[in-house]
């Protein structure tokens, strides 16, 4: 985006952006535009200049560069209609470049899912543990933070770990890497590409680990893992710990501390009773909260109340 070539593409949008609206509005009473994503913030005077109210459903943390991260911040608040946020990291994330408070028009609703349990006989492994890791292969998710805590553990004769996911875009060394990190530990890893349907993997695994190193906003993954009642260890520095109640029902760690991070595997991996107590402890979290059902019913009542009925 931030060259010559990149700039005439974006006001290339811009400009098809309008006239498909423009063209639109001929024929239809667009009353409301949801923009699913911050990184659409251009759009936003556009849909003002035209008469049409606008949400921005914003799931980022911007960070760097700062400056950007700043305009971006600011730029859309002014913008927009009504802000969404996924969470309350997500919001402080916008709040922290702002020159003012936030207005009243800013609002947080946690994301909610369908349940991905499938019941099925618990494997006989022979006392084995499985842990798996589903994320973007590359350093800001954690992924040589937990092979680094493999290195680490005490329990490395029964923990087996699996790594779920491909590389983020123009990354692709770092499989390559992990495959061959992986070949020097005492842990036992497997590591399988992006697949489109995780819910075999989750319902096998005893623990679901999420230790993103980075400010993720509220992170799907954790409330794939509580729907299928399987105790989740995260890292505290995003929207997990908005989720998880450390040794409530789930376990938080911070980034960055590979021993803790070891510890925290080793005592999941020898007490059955614990990860079953905060496995349906998190489930139950699920359910109450977290749910698709609960969703619905929250954005219906956002619609309602703060946006207007439409």
């Amino acid at each position: 985006m931030f060259s010559i070539r990149g700039m005439l593409h974006l006001v290339g949008l811009i400009v098809n952006f309008y006239l498909y609206v423009r063209k639109e509005q001929k024929h239809s009473n667009i009353e409301l535009i949801y923009i699913n994503t911050l990184s659409n913030f251009f759009v936003l005077p556009i849909i003002r200049f035209m008469g049409i109210k606008s949400i921005l459903h914003v799931h980022e943390i911007l960070e760097q560069p700062k400056l950007v991260a700043k305009f971006i911040s600011i730029f859309a608040v002014r913008w927009a209609n009504n802000v969404l946020c996924v969470s309350r990291a997500v919001k402080m994330g916008l709040e922290k470049w702002q020159d003012a408070p936030l207005p009243a028009k800013v609002t947080v609703i946690h994301n909610g899912i369908p349940s991905l349990e499938v019941p099925r006989k618990e494997a006989d492994r022979s006392g084995e543990i499985l842990v798996t890791l589903i994320a973007r292969i590359m350093p800001e998710k954690g992924i040589w933070y937990f092979l680094d805590a493999l290195k680490e553990v005490k329990s490395y004769d029964i923990i087996r770990a699996r790594i779920i996911g491909g590389p983020a875009p123009m990354r692709d060394s770092y499989v390559d890497l992990l495959k061959e990190d992986i070949l020097n530990l005492k842990v036992k890893v497997e590591y399988f590409p992006f697949v489109i349907d995780v819910r075999d993997y989750l319902n096998e695994t005893d623990v679901l680990v999420v230790p993103s190193l980075m400010k993720d906003p509220f992170p799907t993954t954790v409330l794939e893992g509580l729907s299928c009642g399987k105790v989740v260890l995260a890292t505290n520095n995003g929207g997990a710990s908005e989720v998880i109640q450390n040794h409530v029902n789930g376990i938080l760690i911070s980034p960055h501390n590979p021993a803790e991070f070891a510890r925290s595997l080793d005592v999941l991996a020898t007490d059955q009773a614990l990860r079953k107590k905060l496995g349906e402890a998190g489930k139950a979290v699920y359910e109450e909260m977290y749910s698709d059902k609960i969703y619905l019913e929250n954005l219906k009542d956002y619609f309602n109340v703060s946006v207007g009925s439409y």
